[in-house]
């Protein structure tokens, strides 16, 4: 009992991406990354369908999570704010997104880091529908103004 305890314990301390070539760490999370495939991640997605200024943001920010490899912490991310996160994982992430454009607001970076949650969620092909749906108006419709009960008292 006592050897069977220790083999398995040294093979347990040995790091995983020793033991197979194939499956490594990310560098960022220590998990196995999510296999882009099982979702709809493409390699090199069309983002033609934004505007011109938000397709480049799209396509900097979706090639920085590619080489991350970082999709799996982008679908289980659960804090309230991109922006005000303490996850150290994430404001890598952040800090990648933003060196790789140059040209982000916190708003804009805010934005962009919540696309990027939905495509790794529920994929690329969804975030397109979405995207070319149109709005529906959530406006509170305006109320004509009524006139005045004083208009239809007797003169």
């Amino acid at each position: 009992m006592t050897a069977i305890f220790h083999i398995s314990y040294i093979i347990m301390s040995i790091p995983f991406n020793e033991i197979s070539n194939e499956i490594s760490y990310n560098e960022i999370s220590n998990e196995i990354p999510m296999n882009p495939l099982a979702l709809d991640i493409p390699i090199t997605p069309d983002f033609s369908f934004l505007s011109p200024s938000n397709e480049a943001t799209m396509k900097s920010a979706y090639q920085v999570i590619q080489r991350m490899e970082c999709w799996h912490i982008l679908r289980n991310f659960h804090d309230e704010s991109f922006m005000f996160t303490h996850d150290s994982r994430v404001i890598a992430i952040i800090d990648a997104v933003n060196n790789s454009y140059g040209g982000h607001s916190a708003g804009s970076l805010g934005c962009t880091m919540r696309d990027l949650q939905y495509i790794a969620k529920y994929g690329f092909s969804e975030y397109r529908r979405k995207m070319l749906e149109p709005e529906e108006d959530h406006r509170i419709p305006v109320r004509r103004p009524t006139p005045m009960a004083s208009q239809y008292i007797p003169q």
